[in-house]
């Protein structure tokens, strides 16, 4: 398999989380085997993974083979670390299970019932532009922030059933958590190879990824949430009303647990 010599014991990813996305580093590889071969090698610390080169070979691992290719190579540990067991993390059974529970949730029709709840985040968003731009100097404006706390906004009210209007308060406690859930992590660099290059390792020995405090901020509000919910029993037509359904559908058997509704409203806020 063709591959550049990777330095040990980091691997390829020596600079990711660090001073390269992980675009950057897999875009040089990319380009250097290109038409070469179908796949190239690449180490994540010790553990080789394929860089795939080929259209065709690329639609065989998605769609073709996918029962073979199911895993994302994702850190997750739903005893220990439970935000990090959502549909993106999990793996084989667990995954193919959660799937099975939650495609019917996400139907084009539940979708719409959301769309009047994005299009007045939406207007607020304008309101909030025109008036930035109305006092910004040379009518310039920082736009990278202003989309973060709208989509911020949008994934609080529909996913987290809570209105946190970072748009008007960009420091509003939702937006800095999630901003610290994708920034900031619970180890250093050299722990943090070590549980995505043995995961099932990491998982043995009851290892997390996410922040103590935003672990505990996140449960909170979607506990919080789901409590009032089934006391009051309003409804808002949004994604948490979906996740809900799954709760109590089925009763216990084949619903959705607490914690797997924060994980799914979690992978939201962090996509």
């Amino acid at each position: 398999v063709p591959h550049e010599a990777p330095p040990f014991p980091w691997g390829d990813f020596k600079e990711w989380r660090n001073t390269k996305c992980f675009y950057e580093i897999l875009t040089p590889i990319y380009k250097k085997f290109k038409g070469i071969a179908p796949f190239a090698g690449m180490f994540m610390a010790l553990r080789p993974v394929a860089l795939i080169l080929d259209p065709d070979l690329v639609k065989s691992v998605l769609i073709k083979d996918f029962n073979h290719f199911r895993e994302r190579g994702i850190f997750s540990n739903v005893r220990d670390d439970p935000l990090t067991g959502h549909l993106f993390a999990l793996e084989g059974t667990k995954w193919r299970e959660l799937r099975h529970k939650l495609s019917p949730a996400f139907s084009s029709g539940k979708m719409k019932h959301m769309y009047s709840i994005v299009v007045k985040v939406a207007e607020e968003f304008k309101k909030v532009l025109d008036e930035k731009q109305a006092t910004a100097a040379g009518g310039v404006i920082e736009i990278t922030d202003l989309l973060s706390c709208f989509t911020a906004d949008i994934i609080g009210v529909c996913a987290f059933g809570i209105e946190c209007n970072s748009l008007r308060n960009p420091q509003a406690e939702f937006v800095v958590m999630g901003r610290k859930a994708n920034t900031e992590r619970r180890h250093g660099l050299l722990l943090d190879q070590f549980i995505e290059a043995a995961p099932k390792l990491a998982r043995t020995l009851r290892m997390r990824q996410i922040p103590q405090d935003v672990n505990d901020f996140y449960m909170g509000i979607v506990r919080e949430t789901i409590e009032y919910r089934e006391r009051t029993g309003v409804k808002h037509n949004d994604l948490m009303d979906v996740l809900l359904e799954l709760k109590t559908k089925d009763g216990k058997d084949g619903g959705l647990t607490v914690n797997e509704i924060v994980a799914q409203a979690f992978v939201f806020l962090v996509a």
